[in-house]
């Protein structure tokens, strides 16, 4: 562990290991081991650049606090200088050249900024500036982003350095969120794709009929959406997805109603750890694809037992991405950031209702311990499944 975490999935050290050992002519080849951000910098400018949020955190442990290679961690992985440089997100760190001015059209000269990953923009475009400034994006997996006032140390979690200098975040991550409805869509709902393949109503709203008439908790089911594995807070990625408490009684708007409390479950449970580390949160916005499922956001701010809103511009991490270009071209650094907040505004907020919340307190309970009453059969079915 380094970092105040282990190493996970999401981290680029092992995946370049795995390149050195099972593609050496790859490897031999190689002059660069670098991020997409980093890629489209150095085709506009010639250099290479990678931010401080994403060097530092999914490069973990390869670069010091200083920003530097560690060469002790380098040595069985890369050479130091197969690394990028790191910047701050919003440091110009070149200009588009003539020969990228005529691949692209953009204009010979055009400033160019480090740049950063898609979460971390998106927190940027939702307000995540300050600490108790929060972010949950909901795409195909969720990714939760905290704004801290330091650094707070849990292997459960993940934390880092964040965009804005001088804040720091807490961070968490749950694999299937999207692509669990998806599945569900694919596998239990046919009926509802061919619908709409044929000119009927999308198929996600199709599959929400009757889910918000089922009583929090859907009637005794619990859902732990561990369909591939699963990130914060276990870090297995050999746990599997469990539907519990199933009898007769039960549909499938029980079965979907109940994977999408599990999601909230997933949420709610990292939430927790969060405040336990007395941060506070004081502002929760939520992004991405599954903000179109109203009844699936009151869900949350119903299991979280807080206030939450979509924003008015929903449209993710470009819009971080142009905030942070005026703040490197017009506003030059986040300390006049507050001139830009003015373009974050709510769209939609839910309140949560409390008489639900206090439903789900036991709910809440019984799915974070439906993992460890279950881990060592997940890991021997996944073993079989392997044929050991």
């Amino acid at each position: 562990m380094v970092y105040g975490r282990p190493l996970c999935s999401s981290d680029v050290m092992p995946k370049i290991l795995w390149i050195k050992n099972k593609e050496p002519e790859v490897y031999a080849k190689t002059y660069k081991f670098i991020t997409a951000s980093t890629y489209l910098t150095a085709k506009l400018t010639g250099n290479y650049v990678v931010d401080k949020f994403l060097g530092l955190a999914s490069f973990n442990p390869l670069y010091g606090s200083d920003w530097k290679p560690v060469e002790e961690y380098c040595a069985p992985i890369c050479r130091p200088d197969q690394l990028a440089e790191i910047h701050e997100a919003t440091d110009v760190v070149g200009y588009v050249t003539k020969e990228a001015s005529l691949e692209t059209g953009l204009a010979e000269g055009t400033p160019v900024l480090t740049g950063t990953d898609d979460s971390g923009a998106e927190a940027i475009s939702v307000g995540v500036v300050s600490p108790g400034k929060m972010m949950i994006q909901i795409g195909s997996s969720i990714y939760m982003i905290l704004g801290t006032s330091s650094l707070i140390d849990d292997e459960r979690l993940w934390r880092e350095e964040f965009i804005v200098p001088g804040l720091c975040d807490i961070s968490a991550g749950t694999n299937t969120a999207g692509s669990l409805t998806k599945w569900y869509r694919d596998t239990l709902f046919p009926d509802a794709l061919e619908k709409e393949k044929s000119g009927g109503a999308d198929a996600y709203q199709t599959m929400m009929e009757g889910v918000a008439e089922i009583a929090p908790g859907s009637d005794g089911l619990i859902t732990l959406p561990y369909w591939a594995g699963e990130r914060t807070p276990i870090n297995d990625p050999d746990a599997k997805g469990i539907v519990f408490g199933l009898t007769l009684s039960h549909t499938r708007a029980h079965l979907y109603r109940s994977a999408l409390e599990g999601v909230a479950f997933s949420i709610n449970q990292q939430l927790k750890l969060m405040e336990d580390h007395d941060v506070p949160i004081d502002q929760i916005f939520v992004t991405g694809g599954g903000t179109l499922n109203g009844t699936w956001m009151q869900i949350i701010a119903d299991v979280l037992g807080k206030q939450i809103s979509s924003p008015l511009v929903n449209i993710g991490a470009s819009f971080g991405d142009a905030l942070m270009a005026a703040s490197a071209i017009r506003y030059p650094g986040f300390e006049t950031y507050d001139k830009m907040l003015d373009f974050i505004r709510p769209g939609r907020t839910y309140l949560p209702d409390m008489k639900n919340h206090d439903k789900y307190k036991e709910y809440q309970k019984l799915y974070d311990e439906l993992y460890e009453a279950n881990k060592e059969l997940m890991h021997r079915v996944h073993r079989l499944s392997l044929g050991e």
